[in-house]
């Protein structure tokens, strides 16, 4: 188990491994990626592992396994041709560009993670004229424009620690490498999809685009989380995994594909040979590309004990590498797999589906959450600002440390947040604003990671096509013109991350939380408090359409507004206005 798999290089000498049950396999070589002619070469069985070591000089060339006449491509490959019909050779530190392992990592701490989540492709195909790259990795490290921040800058701009993209490795569902797709549809987990990549007929120059673009983004001080799918693969009988070794690699019922992950099939991550798979493509990306995050898909079709598992190998690579998932399975799943609660105590995160209920209602419908008025929602409110930790009789969670939990109102899948306020509100933008400002203020000012969908932040629509995976730029593309109309709602983001870090949220513990956080009588409003020593930290979040009365003596405190030119303003308060957020410091003496 411990034999290296896949094709890789030493000197002069190209070795060959892979597992299958097959009785025989042969290797075949194709001098080019679409060639026609090959060579072929009969592989060694050494137990489990089909293998061969050959002298010459292989880069750049195309290989496939092949059995009973069909061609497998390695699912170890490293780089795929067109279709991903044939993998090709590479050697993987031919392609890093110039002070690549040099540059450290950017110094981030996975408890003071602030995430921002996108689709390459979307902030960069409505502004095509002014990116040289748009919907390509490359993109990432372009300045296009001098008027205003766009692309990496402008994120880096918000203050957020880490860039989430989703899945870039190869989008099996697209016969047409420049088509549109989410990118949940896997099946080679160490090779990145051809249509983010320019120079995509030069291998070695195609990887160093990937490279430069997480160059760039440690440059700006951002870390890159990637995306990854190991619940299941696009294809089934027609995969290389079910060609290698028949009913290995899936779990099955009665000789029937089970259906957890509602497309087809499940990985079996029990196997010992899909463990090794999943570990040593996370390691690689790690190692060869330098990534600083995962976010795992359908992380809840896993067994627990795995999911520790990688998280203890990860952590062993890089301490502070950000790993979190999503706790579910789209249908049944047994007690042994991973769950929200797996987390508690593992320094690790899931999403929280209960804050992000409580502050904006159920998924796609009309329901109603706390910042749209629904005082029902408010104990899930209080749960996710003290980090879903166990903190009162009242008001308890699954996560031993706040860290443990994703705080978010958004992401890629369902209705995004401007339409699913307008929808279930059926309010005019004026009011639907202010109410994206309320969520944002109670998420930012929370304990816990919190999780940001790219262009919430100024009120970003997508028509409300809540699952846009294959609706194309002219939906999902991001219209930069609305951060020029709700600039004040993105100041306001701005400040209230930069206020975040300056009271170091970040670094309270469960133990710290319980002691010096306290939440004031209830109410519709949310009054909290946090105690700073020689000054006291005040916040309050109004849902309701009237006005409410501050419950302390205005005369001891001064705001700190959540705008960046005017924290620290010396304010006499003594009412929270509809659908606001303050924060107020009393000096003790």
């Amino acid at each position: 188990m411990k034999s290296k798999l896949g094709a890789f290089s030493t000197g002069k000498k190209w070795t060959f491994r892979v597992f299958s049950t097959r009785p025989y396999l042969n290797l075949l070589l194709f001098p080019q990626a679409e060639a026609g002619d090959y060579k072929s070469y009969k592989m060694q069985r050494s137990g489990e592992v089909f293998e061969l070591s050959l002298e010459g000089e292989f880069e750049g060339w195309a290989y496939a396994y092949e059995y009973e006449g069909r061609l497998i491509v390695d699912p170890y490959a490293k780089y795929v041709s067109r279709g991903a019909r044939r993998g090709i050779l590479v050697s993987d530190k031919l392609s890093d560009p110039p002070g690549f392992r040099e540059l450290p990592h950017p110094k981030l701490s996975f408890k003071d993670a602030i995430i921002y989540e996108q689709h390459i492709k979307d902030f960069s195909c409505k502004e095509a004229k002014c990116f040289r790259y748009p919907g390509k990795l490359l993109s990432l490290t372009e300045s296009p424009s001098k008027e205003k921040l766009l692309g990496s800058d402008y994120m880096a701009s918000l203050g957020v620690s880490h860039i989430h993209l989703l899945p870039l490795s190869p989008i099996m569902s697209l016969e047409e490498e420049e088509g549109y797709n989410w990118g949940y549809d896997p099946e080679f987990f160490f090779a990145f999809h051809r249509g983010y990549l320019v120079d995509v007929d030069r291998p070695l120059k195609a990887l160093e685009e990937v490279k430069k673009s997480v160059h760039h983004l440690h440059n700006l001080g951002l870390g890159l989380v990637v995306d990854v799918v190991y619940n299941h693969t696009y294809h089934t009988e027609k995969s290389s995994f079910e060609a290698l070794a028949p009913g290995y690699y899936y779990r099955m019922e009665e000789g029937v594909f089970l259906d957890g992950s509602g497309c087809g099939n499940e990985l079996d991550s029990s196997k010992k040979y899909v463990r090794k798979l999943i570990i040593d493509s996370l390691v690689y990306l790690m190692e060869e590309f330098r990534v600083d995050g995962f976010r795992f898909d359908l992380w809840g079709l896993m067994e627990e004990d795995f999911a520790h598992e990688i998280v203890e190998v990860l952590r062993g690579i890089n301490p502070q590498v950000l790993i979190y998932g999503e706790p579910w399975a789209a249908n049944g799943r047994p007690d042994n797999f991973l769950h929200f609660g797996s987390q508690n105590g593992k320094d690790f995160a899931l999403f929280n589906d209960r804050i992000r209920d409580g502050l904006r209602g159920k998924n796609d419908d009309k329901s109603l959450g706390f910042i749209q008025g629904s005082i029902k929602a408010r104990n899930h409110v209080l749960t996710g600002i003290v980090g879903d930790i166990d903190y009162s009789q009242g008001i308890y969670g699954y996560c031993k440390e706040p860290w443990e939990t994703i705080n978010y109102m958004s992401c890629h899948d369902n209705m995004i947040l401007y339409d699913k306020l307008s929808y279930s509100t059926g309010e005019d933008d004026r009011l639907v604003k202010k109410r994206v400002s309320l969520g944002f203020s109670i998420q930012l000012l929370s304990f816990g990671l919190p999780f940001i969908h790219a262009g919430t932040e100024f009120m970003r629509s997508k028509s409300m096509d809540h699952n846009s995976y294959k609706s194309g730029c002219s939906i999902n593309g991001i219209d930069w013109k609305e951060l020029d109309k709700h600039r004040d709602l993105v100041d306001l983001v701005r400040g209230l991350i930069a206020l975040r870090r300056k009271f170091n949220l970040a670094s309270y513990d469960s133990a710290r939380i319980k002691k010096e956080l306290y939440f004031y009588p209830d109410s519709p409003v949310i009054y909290y408090g946090l105690d700073l020593g020689e000054e006291e930290l005040f916040i309050g979040h109004n849902p309701s359409l009237e006005k409410q009365k501050l419950p302390y003596d205005q005369a001891h405190y001064y705001l700190e507004n959540f705008k960046v030119n005017l924290l620290g303003t010396a304010l006499k308060k003594k009412w929270i206005a509809p659908l606001e957020s303050v924060v107020l410091i009393r000096r003790k003496k």
